[in-house]
C-alpha cells in the first residue's frame, strides 16, 4: 500500500455470504409471509486501514488523499473497479476479486486520532454478490469441424459419400456458484448448439457460418 496506509485487522464482508434479498409477500390480514425466492444482494466489504505519517503534516496528507479516494462520484459510470485480494480461506487462498466501487469512509475521533495513528474503515460495494477468480478461464478448442467417414474405393456407383458426425467441445466451470461467460463459435459450421449438461437445457442456433465468420 502506499507509505502510511496499512491494511489493519478486522476486514468483514469477504468471508460472510452477501445479504439476502427475499421475494415473500405479506399476507393480508395474518401473520408472517407468501413464501418466495431467496437471491443474494450485493457485497459489502469493510477494510480497517491505520493512517500514520512521518509528521503531523504527511499524517494529514495522507488522511486527505484516502479521503478523495473513497469519496462517492456520482459522476462516475457504472463500471464497478476490481479489488484483488489474496486472504488464506477465502476461494481456497487463491489470488481473486471482487468488482466494486467506493462508498466512502468511516472513522471515530478517539485516542489514536489524536496520537495521529487513527484506524479507518474504508467501505466497498459491489453490486454482484460473487468473488472472481482474478485471472479469467479462456479456452479455445480445436477446430469443431464434423468429420466423414468417407467414400469406399473402388467406386462404386451409385456414391455413398459417407456421414458426418458433429463434433463436440466441453468447458467446466471450476467455481462452486453459476458464472457469466462468452462464448465465440466461428465458422463453417452450422446450427450450432451449446448445452448446459447439469441442467439439461440448450441454447440452438439455426444459422449456418461461413468460414470467416463468427457468432459471440
Amino acid at each position: 500500500g502506499a507509505s502510511g496506509l496499512l491494511v489493519a485487522p478486522g476486514t468483514r464482508g469477504l468471508f460472510d455470504d452477501p445479504g439476502v434479498v427475499s421475494s415473500g409477500q405479506r399476507g393480508l390480514r395474518r401473520h408472517g409471509l407468501h413464501p418466495g425466492g431467496d437471491w443474494y444482494g450485493g457485497r459489502e466489504v469493510i477494510i480497517p486501514i491505520e493512517v500514520t505519517g512521518d509528521d503531523t503534516t504527511d499524517w494529514e496528507t495522507n488522511l486527505q488523499a484516502l479521503k478523495v479516494a473513497m469519496a462517492i462520484d456520482p459522476e462516475r459510470d457504472d463500471t464497478e473497479d476490481p479489488l484483488v485480494f489474496l486472504v488464506p480461506g477465502i476461494a481456497q487462498g487463491r489470488k481473486v476479486r471482487i468488482d466494486a466501487r467506493p462508498r466512502g469512509l468511516e472513522g471515530e475521533i478517539g485516542t489514536e486520532w489524536f496520537y495521529e495513528i487513527p484506524i479507518v474503515r474504508a467501505r466497498f460495494f459491489s453490486t454482484k454478490p460473487w468473488i472472481y477468480d482474478n485471472t479469467a478461464t479462456t479456452v479455445t478448442s480445436p477446430i469443431l469441424a464434423g468429420s466423414s467417414s468417407g467414400i469406399t474405393w473402388p467406386l462404386v456407383w451409385p456414391l455413398v459419400w459417407g456421414t458426418v458426425t458433429a463434433s463436440t467441445f466441453t468447458v467446466t466451470n471450476d467455481g462452486t456458484a453459476r458464472a457469466e461467460f462468452v462464448a465465440t463459435i466461428p465458422g463453417p459450421v452450422t446450427n450450432p448448439v451449446i448445452q448446459h449438461v447439469d441442467r439439461g437445457v440448450e441454447l440452438a442456433f439455426a444459422i449456418t457460418l461461413a468460414a470467416g465468420e463468427s457468432l459471440v
